[in-house]
């Protein structure tokens, strides 16, 4: 399945952006259209499925460098919005998965 199938199955009209760039991507004007706390509910959202956070990710990231190439920039700003996202998210089971998510973009940089 599609990630954004199954983020649509999740929000089940809750939040109409399935493509999650309200999360991810911090330059966007869809980051722009929710508050930290509601990033933090739809986050939470997505952690009550059997998936992890990673598993949205990499489908975001494949979506936007694989299916949808043109736009390939969008992934650029991701681990900046998941640093913005660990800073200011209250939830300590979501921080350390963000932070560990933050720490891997940073070792893949290194190399």
């Amino acid at each position: 399945m599609h990630y954004q199938e199954k983020v649509d199955e999740i929000f089940k009209g809750m939040h109409r952006h399935r493509t999650l760039r309200t999360l991810f991507d911090c330059l966007s004007s869809e980051w722009e259209s929710t508050t930290f706390e509601q990033k933090e509910k739809l986050l939470t959202k997505l952690l009550e499925v059997d998936e992890t956070l990673v598993y949205f990710i990499e489908g975001y990231n494949y979506f936007y460098t694989k299916e949808l190439a043109n736009k390939a920039y969008v992934v650029e700003a991701l681990p900046k919005s998941i640093r913005l996202l660990y800073l200011n998210v209250k939830d300590e089971k979501l921080k350390a998965q963000l932070l560990k998510i933050y720490c891997n973009f940073e070792e893949k940089e290194e190399h």
